[in-house]
């Protein structure tokens, strides 16, 4: 299902809680209120609807793209590691279009690269883990490196635990426009 992302401007008294219940009603996917910027997500059916709601309830500056090319980075570069201090995750914020680019995969001399049959597979592997927490945190662009200091019983858990981590002292993610 193809979202329009709706942004907006409140200028009216409406309660929060009552202008969420509004638009929601009215066929949002989802809404958000973010200082006095309003977020509504809608399937392209509900649009002129969503639209005629925000308009009532005083909201201007009505703009509208495709959710698919609203893209998002972290806000700061940092890093993270794992609880055991196994796997060292840096990520920074990537520009428009960059996607999840990794930078670099490296192995330092606590790591025993010989517990591995196929250094290709841990890096194939390990890129999969973190793109799959970046993308349930909806980041789109960023650039990653990993370092691997020593050896883990579980890798993947891991890279999991390192990657939030990592996300957590970014202070946050912010969206490309």
């Amino acid at each position: 299902m193809r979202l329009i992302k709706l942004t907006g401007t409140l200028n009216n008294s409406v309660t929060n809680e009552e202008m969420l219940l509004r638009l929601l009603d009215a066929g949002a996917y989802n809404a958000a209120i973010m200082s006095r910027e309003v977020v509504v997500e809608t399937p392209r059916k509900s649009l002129q609807s969503i639209k005629e709601s925000m308009r009532y309830m005083q909201i201007t500056d009505i703009r509208a793209r495709e959710a698919s090319i609203i893209e998002s980075t972290v806000s700061h570069a940092a890093d993270g590691l794992d609880p055991k201090k196994c796997i060292k995750i840096s990520m920074a914020p990537g520009t428009r279009l960059t996607g999840v680019k990794f930078l670099g995969m490296t192995l330092s001399n606590g790591f025993r690269e010989n517990s591995f049959t196929d250094t290709d597979i841990l890096i194939s592997n390990s890129q999969k883990v973190i793109k799959n927490i970046l993308k349930k945190a909806g980041i789109t662009d960023v650039l990653v490196s990993v370092e691997y200091k020593r050896t883990s019983d579980n890798i993947d858990l891991a890279l999991e635990l390192a990657t939030i981590n990592t996300l957590v002292s970014t202070n946050g993610i912010m969206q490309l426009i």
